[in-house]
C-alpha cells in the first residue's frame, strides 16, 4: 500500500512545465549534439551546410533506436512514484539523470498511472522497470535517446517485425499495405534542445486518401525552422531486394523528405525525393544502389547491405531547408520492396 503522508517527490504529482523546469528555475541549455561537435550557429553564409548537418543530425536521433548502448549505470538514482503520469515520470528522469526521450503522444496518454519507490538504482533499471509497469519496450539509440514504445504483436498471417518477409519469386513484396493497421509506423514525439520532433500518425481509409486497397498512412505534422517531423518502423528486409517503392501524396508542395533505411551496426543510408505536386498521389522507386551513408556514419564496406536493414524512416526536411512554418499532412501506401 502506498503511504499517504508526505512524500519525497510531491512536486511529481503535479504537471510538469512544459519546459521541465520548476517556477523560479531557468536555464539556457544548447541542444546536445552540437555541445557534443561543437558546431556553430552563427552566420547566415552557413546557413545551408547548417540546415543539412541539422537534418543529418536529426536522421541519427530518430533512426538511431537500436541497442548500440545502454543509458549510464554510473548514476544513481532514489524515487517514489505515487499514481504519476508517465510524462511527469519522464519529465523527472530527464531532469535527474539528463536523460533525452522520445515517445508518441497516444503511448503518453495511454501509458497507466506510475507508482513506484526506488532507492539508490541505477537509472538503466530505473527505464526498465517504469517501461514494464507501462506495458513498454524501449530502445537506447547511440546517441543516448531512449525510445519508448507499445508493445507490438504482430498481426495474424503477417510476419512478426524485425524478421524478414517471405520471398515470393520476382513479384513485389508488401512491407506494409496498410488494409488493417499501421504495423508499427509510429511518428516521435521529443524535445532535444532548440529542436521540436512532433507528428501524428494513424490509419485512413476515407477513400481519397487511400491508393491502394482499404487503408493508407497519414501522418499530420507542423514544420518550422526549430520543428521537425518522421515517420519510422522498425523492419527486416528480403536480402535479394533491389529497392523499395511506395505511394505518397502530400497536401502541400512542394516539400522534401529524406527517406532513411538503417543497418544493423547503426549505419544509415538516405535518399533524398521532393514532391512538387500538393494532393496528387506519386509512385516512388528508390534503388537500394542509389542510398548514401549519412555523414555522421560509418560502415565497414561504405554501400548499403540490404541483408543488414532493420528500420525505414521518412523525414520531413522542409521546414529546416526553408526556415517556413506551416502545416502538412503525408498519406504513405503500398510501401515495397522490389
Amino acid at each position: 500500500m502506498p503511504c499517504r503522508g508526505p512524500r519525497p517527490w510531491p512536486q511529481l504529482l503535479a504537471p510538469m512545465p512544459r519546459s521541465g523546469l520548476r517556477p523560479g528555475e531557468r536555464e539556457v541549455k544548447k541542444p546536445v549534439f552540437f555541445e557534443k561537435t561543437g558546431f556553430s550557429w552563427a552566420g547566415k553564409r552557413n546557413r545551408m551546410n547548417r540546415e543539412w548537418f541539422v537534418c543529418t543530425m536529426l536522421l541519427g536521433l530518430l533512426a538511431g533506436t537500436g541497442l548500440a548502448q545502454e543509458p549510464p549505470t554510473e548514476k544513481k538514482l532514489t524515487l517514489h512514484f505515487v499514481e504519476t503520469p508517465l510524462a511527469d515520470v519522464l519529465s523527472f528522469l530527464s531532469d535527474a539523470a539528463g536523460m533525452n526521450y522520445a515517445c508518441s503522444a497516444k503511448v503518453l496518454k495511454d501509458a497507466p498511472p506510475v507508482t513506484a519507490k526506488m532507492k539508490d538504482v541505477p537509472v538503466s533499471e530505473v527505464i526498465s522497470s517504469i517501461a514494464r509497469a507501462c506495458g513498454l519496450e524501449y530502445e537506447v539509440g547511440k546517441t543516448g535517446v531512449v525510445a519508448f514504445f507499445p508493445r507490438r504483436e504482430p498481426p495474424s498471417g503477417q510476419p512478426e517485425p524485425g524478421k524478414p518477409i517471405a520471398k515470393r519469386g520476382d513479384k513485389p513484396l508488401f512491407v506494409d499495405d496498410f488494409e488493417t493497421s499501421l504495423g508499427g509506423w509510429f511518428a516521435p514525439r521529443a524535445k532535444l534542445g532548440d529542436i521540436l520532433i512532433e507528428g501524428h500518425a494513424e490509419r485512413t481509409d476515407k477513400p481519397e486518401d487511400v491508393k491502394e486497397g482499404k487503408g493508407a498512412l497519414a501522418w499530420d505534422y507542423n514544420y518550422g525552422p526549430g520543428m521537425v517531423s518522421a515517420v519510422m518502423k522498425t523492419r527486416r528486409l528480403d536480402p535479394e531486394a533491389k529497392s523499395l517503392a511506395f505511394w505518397l501524396k502530400s497536401r502541400n508542395a512542394p516539400i522534401t523528405l529524406v527517406v532513411k533505411v538503417k543497418e544493423r551496426d547503426e549505419s544509415g543510408y538516405d535518399h533524398v525525393i521532393q514532391v512538387n505536386v500538393p494532393d496528387q498521389w506519386q509512385e516512388f522507386t528508390l534503388p537500394f544502389a542509389d542510398f548514401n551513408l549519412d555523414n555522421d556514419s560509418q560502415d565497414e564496406n561504405g554501400r548499403l547491405d540490404v541483408d543488414q536493414v532493420k528500420e525505414i524512416v521518412f523525414f520531413d526536411a522542409t521546414g529546416i531547408l526553408t526556415q517556413a512554418d506551416g502545416r502538412n499532412s503525408v498519406f504513405l501506401d503500398s510501401v515495397m520492396v522490389r
